[in-house]
């Protein structure tokens, strides 16, 4: 649901500039932190749309946040894959 609201408030040229792309990654890797006891609905711990939104903005981004978003990529894959 975090995802779905980043993409219902900003603007794809509000999360192309640095610092809010930044600022979304840090939402994201909260939202995600404990998804076993955070997120109550089971269906909502599948990062669906969320890997959409972090693909998305991979491929607007370069150098050191590209980096940035595929290491939060790969830190949601693995909380979501414990909560199973």
């Amino acid at each position: 649901m975090v995802a779905v609201a980043i993409l219902q408030t900003l603007s794809d040229s509000e999360m192309a500039t640095p610092d809010t792309a930044r600022q979304v990654l840090s939402i994201l890797r909260e939202a995600f932190g404990c998804p076993s006891t955070c997120i109550a609905d089971k269906a909502e711990r599948v990062p669906r749309v969320t890997i959409l939104l972090l693909d998305h903005l991979q491929d607007s981004s370069g150098g050191t946040l590209r980096s940035e978003v595929t290491e939060t990529k790969k830190y949601i894959l693995e909380q979501t894959s414990k909560a199973e």
